[in-house]
């Protein structure tokens, strides 16, 4: 890296040194320019002056050959006008002629109906009408016979082309005389159309031929003149055209002529001129950038000295640093390793940033346009990405690098594969040859070792690129000859001047406006925040459990939905407190969906807890001692005051609390001595926060916490996010689309392949359009068939139980991906167990739905009435009848009863042994089935008009049949048989009992939705039946079970004190255990002491030493290889991470559980336990 970077500077030196000298060799040139341009200039000036002498002289000789040119130009102008108006009336006369045409053709037509019969009719007359002989006459005249009679006429006539002549008839010279007297026969005789219709056919055609050749030979005589007279005119103006044009060619090369050594003279005039220009642009130009240049190469040689230590940490960024969190990145590259240098005395740049080494702003701006977030975490895994030596491994869960990587590599072919691709070796070895970027997507733990060369880089072919360089010191450095004659070097120059200011203004314009736009976007900034906190904490259930993914991406969606949805208000602070609200709540309701009943009030307590952090009204150090409490190995200073009510291990927490805070507990040793049945004693209550009371009843009272946290939750959000919201499939439905499934985590018992069909109901799809499909071995062709199928028709497609067939799930990962348009109504659903293996790209992709029966009375109840509710909408359903006026009329109230009962034998379940000697799966299906069988009785009641409700066949068909089914332990039976005699009979229509009813013949009973809504949260275990102490080990495991979890999610740094980190604090755990920890027993030595015959307990007590031995030496070995691991010596290894893990939370490590007695005790308690242990050994020993 340093000789790459040195190189680097080299050539930038160089190249700017290069252009300094050119720009010094300018300067030289544009003086000696600048002298010889004097000179010249006088010799410029003459000869402009003798060329305009010339020039005068050929303009006064040629001014005749202007006039003429100017007078033949006026001529053209007159002849053109005497043209136009000779075409016009040329124009006029064909005109003219064109509409006398047609009629002379019509007669002409009706000569050809004429044949030679009627010709002989006419002729045959011996005296024919007179008409007939006057229109015979006229065509005597047209065709040019002297004598002028009927006899003439006839022998005309008589030849047998008569017709024929007529048709071919030269009209156009049929003189004006022969026209005059064909007129005055026809005037005088008066013949009409008419008259010689009714006299001859022949006559008829004939008389109308005469009248259009008349008509015609009028009109062609007036326009023969016209011809004739423009046929002369145009021949002149050609002839004088003609003329004009030969002397204008000899005038044009005369004036070409004398014009050619003007533009010879004036050519040289411009070279000057040119030349001139650019010794001005080079002077103005070249010194702004010169100044520059010298600072820039000032710069350089100063960051040529500091290139060792800022390519040294650049080298040690590549190399190490990828793995670790930006905050632990910022610490070692900005803290500690400059510090170093520093320290060393190696030079280092004072303003040191690794985007200035490794990349430029050109660089980063081009890969946040091809989807790389701005921010300084992802600019710097974009440069591991593209500078590191290695190939790299990305962490993306978000699939943020996915993206970016596609759209970078995307005009370079990228070619995506996985390691479950039978053709990734090929593909692999293909891109190998051809230079294309591979990607191996969705990497799990194992890695194929057949790509270990390519991973080692054990290939040829690197492809080495130059993008850009300066244009105008190449220019300056390469140039040769005369420079101002170098019109590049010139325009360059001015083109880069130009660019540069237009690229600062734009830079200035654009910091403008992301001020605005920051200005803006602050006001909107606490929405985008509260955002962030509920990702991350939405991101973070995935350590609880691996079927909770969920991709950034749908995590938006859920975003944008609240932006839309949350009340719009025109004061920015009430319209930002809309979205926080609206956005909280929404997260909420989409993590409940998807997460399991026991993790619920976890999830809510770490929406709480992260936002009042955020807030700043709760610390770390106050969760770090909520969630571990006082995990110290030694024993406390003082002793325990009140050892006959308060325990150690309170008295231990105690201890600690008030270390920790003593601003807030400091008097709190004095106040334990007065009486313990006060709730909090002095003024706690008032001086402590919420979660601060919390924290001290952590010390006094564990069972209580489960109840404190539903409490604090309650307080600080609202009863709404301890209240999960009901399973809904119409809410399901509209957060989905044809590309996104939906994931049906199922708890034992479940099945929601009921409820789809009724929800299928509801929507008025058809059934038919469903199809089921229960996979296993075996089935991967029919789940695919099936898949293409539903995806063309828009079919609804179940997959059920998904987890007995997890191979075949990651090639259904790969088709949903590659989806291009699938049908609108297609819904993939699936349905699957928790399972470790299910692909994450699915889970991250999908909805996710926990079927699972609230862990609450309230909501359990609220939950079964909601689904009778969204049934009874179904009019294909029996249960539409729960509200039928012809019901029977405690059908609603036998409804209620049946709910309370279902929820109470479930809610029995968390008490353990105390609630059911074995667990039953007490299902909804047991609850439906329960229904039916109450309408199916009472309906039969009223047909038959039964008064008597059969008490005793519903409680054996319900209590016996359906739920006692499952049950096969006869004490529990005998539980579910006292419930059913409890909850079902006449009485509960008596006053004082736990159910009671008013029996009005015409009162309508309703959901009691307002009534539900009003039961508490939490309820007693008097309710259940049980003793009020039966909770007292519920809500202690179950608090346990929830600092178990919230230890997951914590992050692993120290919370101790503000000066000890994470790795020093382990340090000490790990010196202060192997000072504590006791020698191992001889036992052969032992053995010796004993001789052969020893009794059977002292055989117990050598297999105890064996395995308490075992214990020492592994935690021994634990501990030392952990310490070393500390100090950089060796690896740390999953099995060292597991144990430090353990240390830091005050946990016993599992590597040492495996060799000691069962337990659940903390690291501190099982310390002391593990030397009271060694004592007693000790002690045996020594009898």
């Amino acid at each position: 890296l340093i000789t790459e970077k040195d190189n680097d500077n080299e050539r930038q030196i160089i190249r700017l040194q290069s252009g300094l000298q050119k720009l010094a060799e300018a300067s030289i040139q544009l003086e000696e320019l600048n002298a010889k341009l004097a000179v010249q200039r006088i010799a410029v000036t003459e000869k402009t002056q003798a060329c305009e002498n010339l020039l005068n002289e050929i303009t006064n000789s040629s001014q005749l050959a202007t006039e003429k040119k100017e007078l033949a130009v006026l001529k053209s102008k007159e002849i053109q006008i005497q043209s136009v108006e000779i075409e016009q009336e040329k124009t006029e006369a064909e005109t003219a002629l064109a509409e006398a045409l047609p009629v002379l053709e019509q007669a002409r037509l009706a000569l050809d109906d004429l044949d030679k019969s009627d010709v002989t009719e006419i002729r045959s007359f011996a005296k024919p009408p007179k008409a007939v002989q006057v229109v015979s006459e006229c065509i005597c005249v047209f065709k040019g016979y002297k004598e002028i009679s009927w006899k003439t006429a006839k022998g005309m006539m008589s030849d047998t082309n008569f017709l024929q002549s007529l048709q071919t008839m030269d009209v156009d010279n049929i003189t004006s005389k022969q026209s005059s007297t064909v007129k005055d026969y026809l005037d005088k005789s008066k013949v009409t159309m008419d008259e010689m219709k009714s006299v001859s056919k022949a006559g008829t055609g004939l008389l109308k031929f005469v009248v259009a050749v008349l008509g015609y030979s009028e009109v062609a005589r007036d326009i023969k003149p016209k011809r004739d007279k423009a046929k002369r005119d145009l021949t002149r103006i050609n002839t004088e055209l003609s003329n004009l044009e030969s002397e204008l060619i000899s005038l044009n090369r005369r004036y070409e002529e004398a014009m050619s050594e003007r533009l010879k003279l004036q050519e040289e005039t411009d070279i000057m001129e040119r030349r001139l220009i650019a010794a001005d642009k080079l002077i103005s130009g070249l010194s702004s950038e010169e100044i520059r240049w010298l600072k820039d190469l000032d710069g350089l040689k100063i960051k040529r000295v500091k290139l060792l230590g800022d390519c040294l940490i650049s080298a040690a960024f590549l190399s190490y640093v990828g793995a670790f969190s930006s905050e632990f990145r910022t610490r070692m590259i900005y803290e500690d390793w400059q510090t170093w240098l520093r320290e060393r005395q190696i030079p280092l740049s004072d303003q040191f940033r690794l985007e200035d080494i490794l990349t430029n702003d050109v660089e980063v701006s081009r890969w946040n346009s091809e989807g790389l977030p701005p921010d300084e975490l992802s600019i710097q895994n974009g440069i591991l990405t593209v500078q590191s030596s290695r190939f790299p491994l990305c962490i993306d869960p978000q699939e943020q690098a996915l993206h970016w990587i596609c759209h970078k590599e995307e005009a370079n072919n990228l070619k995506i594969s996985t390691f479950n691709d039978s053709d990734f070796l090929k593909q692999l070895e293909l891109a190998i040859r051809y230079g294309i970027p591979f990607l191996f997507k969705d990497v799990d733990e194992y890695i194929d070792p057949v790509i270990n060369n390519v991973l080692e880089k054990n290939i040829k072919g690197d492809q080495l690129l130059k993008d850009l360089e300066d244009s105008l010191l190449r220019e300056l450095a390469t140039s040769t000859g005369n420079m101002l004659d170098n019109v590049e070097l010139v325009n360059t120059l001015e083109e880069t001047k130009l660019k540069a200011n237009e690229v600062s203004e734009k830079l200035e314009m654009g910091a403008k406006t992301a001020i605005d736009i920051d200005i803006l976007r602050d006001g909107y900034r606490p929405a985008a925040k509260r955002g962030a906190i509920l990702f991350f904490v939405l991101s973070d259930m995935s350590s609880i459990n691996s079927m909770y993914q969920y991709s950034l991406t749908a995590y938006l969606d859920v975003f944008q939905i609240s932006l839309h949805k949350s009340m719009p208000d025109v004061v920015l602070k009430k319209r930002l407190q809309n979205i926080i609200n609206k956005l909280t709540y929404n997260v909420y309701t989409y993590g409940c969906t998807g997460i399991f009943e026991k993790h619920k009030l976890l999830f809510s307590f770490q929406i709480t807890s992260k936002l009042e952090i955020n807030l700043g009204n709760l610390t770390t150090e106050e969760m770090d001692f909520f969630i571990k409490g006082n995990v110290s190995i030694e024993k406390t200073k003082d002793p325990n005051p009140l050892p006959d009510w308060l325990p150690d291990s309170s008295w231990k927490d105690l201890s600690r609390l008030i270390e920790l805070f003593p601003e807030y507990y400091g008097s709190l040793k004095d106040d334990l001595v007065r009486t313990k049945s006060i709730s909090i004693p002095g003024n706690y209550n008032e001086q402590l926060s919420k979660f601060q009371r919390l924290c001290l009843l952590r010390c006094f009272r564990i069972d209580r916490i489960y109840r404190a946290i539903t409490l604090y939750i309650t307080d600080i959000m609202s009863e709404d996010f301890v209240s999960p919201p009901i399973l809904n499939f119409t809410t399901i439905y509209e957060q989905t689309t044809c590309r996104s499934p939906i994931v049906f985590i199922l708890s034992p018992g479940s099945d929601p392949t009921s409820d789809l069909i009724k929800f299928a109901e509801r929507q008025n799809f058809d059934i038919n359009r469903i199809k089921f499909l229960s996979m296993g071995q075996g089935q991967e062709k029919n789940a695919q068939n099936l898949l293409e199928l539903s995806i063309i028709h828009g079919n609804w497609l179940m997959l059920q139980n998904c987890h007995l067939l997890i191979k075949w799930l990651i090639i259904l990962e790969k088709y949903i991906e590659k989806l291009i348009k699938p049908h609108p109504d297609f819904r993939l659903w699936l349905t699957t167990e928790p399972c470790d293996t299910f692909p994450i790209g699915i889970l991250q992709r999908s909805l996710k739905v926990v079927t699972e029966s609230p862990n609450n009375l309230k909501l359990n109840i609220r939950s079964t009435y909601s689904k009778i509710s969204s049934s009874s909408s179904s009019s294909s359903s029996s249960s539409s009848l729960l509200f039928n006026e012809y019901s029977h009329s405690i059908f609603p109230i036998l409804i209620y009863t049946l709910t309370f009962f279902h929820a109470v034998i479930q809610e029995r379940r968390k008490f353990g042994k105390i609630g059911w000697n074995i667990i039953y799966d007490f299902n909804e299906s047991d609850f439906r089935v329960s229904m039916q069988i109450l309408i199916t009785y009472l309906q039969k009641s009223i047909h038959e008009n039964e008064i008597k409700i059969p008490w005793d066949s519903l409680k054996y068909l319900i209590g016996e049949v359906m739920y006692g089914g499952r049950v096969i332990d006869e004490y529990d039976r005998r539980i579910l048989k006292t419930y059913m005699n409890e909850y079902f009979g006449d009485f509960i229509f008596d006053t004082y009992q736990p159910f009671c009813f008013y029996s009005y013949k015409h009162f309508q009973y309703s959901i009691p939705n307002g009534y539900i809504e009003s039961l508490p949260l939490t309820n007693t275990p008097e309710v259940f039946g049980l003793h009020s102490n039966a909770e007292i080990g519920y809500y202690t495991n179950a608090t346990k079970e929830i600092w178990s979890y919230l230890l997951e999610l914590q992050p692993q740094t120290s919370s101790q004190t503000n000066s000890t980190n994470r790795e020093e604090f382990i340090s000490q755990i790990t010196q202060g255990l192997l000072t504590s920890l006791p020698q191992i027993f001889d036992r052969e030595a032992l053995r010796k002491k004993l001789g052969v015959n020893i009794p059977p307990i002292t055989v117990v007590l050598l297999q105890e030493l064996e395995r308490f031995n075992l214990l020492i030496k592994r935690m021994d070995q634990t501990l030392r290889t952990l310490k070393r691991a500390l100090n950089g010596e060796v690896g740390m290894s999953a099995e060292l991470d597991n144990a430090a893990r353990s240390l830091f939370n005050g946990q016993l490590p599992s590597i040492w559980q495996r060799l000691a007695p069962a337990t659940k005790k903390s690291l501190g308690n099982w310390m002391i336990h593990f030397h009271d242990r060694h004592k007693q050994y000790t002690t045996w020993v020594n009898l």
